[in-house]
């Protein structure tokens, strides 16, 4: 369970999914969330963050199970392999289709690490390259990836909350229609109080 730290002061654990992932990896507790429409938002009931997803996609959020060939069996394994089977993506995700999530319930000054884990989805593909913009501290940190690049990772966002929120805005850069982002899980964890005044 790689970049699952063992229950430490979590704000969001969340999974994608029709039949998203409600049990523990490394003893940290997924939320199940099945995205739908143009806008979603709901908070986590374990660790009491909240959160909003929203796209430009006007087809919305879609979703699909794992199974078969997809996503590429063997990537992960143990519990990790069920909190990554299913994914939400984006219903038609023409090039520079966008899809952004709002995390709240940040203290201001303390630090936090925001994870994204994704895998290989299908074998032989375009490239499935998509943009990553997170910002909670002020400032926009770019990166920019191929989620077909094959076997499984996660992109971790590590920052000094300069508010009470966090973003992360994902961008289609693929040349192809449908070939946006695959989104299977994302953490919040803070990782450091904030200073004493």
């Amino acid at each position: 369970a790689t970049g699952i730290d063992p229950g430490s002061n979590y704000v969001c654990v969340l999974d994608f999914g029709p039949a998203a992932f409600s049990g523990q990896a490394n003893g940290v507790t997924f939320t199940p969330v099945n995205l739908t429409g143009t806008t979603q938002s709901g908070t986590d009931p374990n660790y009491g963050g909240t959160w909003t997803a929203t796209t430009t996609d006007v087809n919305g959020f879609k979703d699909v199970a794992g199974g078969g060939a997809n996503p590429i069996p063997g990537q992960v394994d143990g519990n990790m392999a069920s909190v990554l089977a299913g994914a939400s993506y984006l219903g038609v995700a023409p090039v520079a289709t966008t899809a952004t999530f709002n995390f709240g319930g940040l203290a201001l000054g303390a630090k936090y690490a925001l994870r994204y884990y994704y895998q290989q989805w299908i074998v032989d593909s375009p490239l499935r390259t998509v943009q990553f913009a997170f910002n909670g501290d002020g400032t926009n940190a770019i990166f920019q990836t191929d989620e077909d690049i094959g076997r499984a990772y996660y992109i971790e966002y590590d920052f000094t909350a300069t508010g009470s929120a966090v973003s992360l805005l994902l961008t289609d850069e693929s040349s192809l229609a449908n070939y946006g982002p695959m989104i299977y899980a994302m953490t919040l964890q803070q990782t450091a109080a904030a200073p004493a005044p």
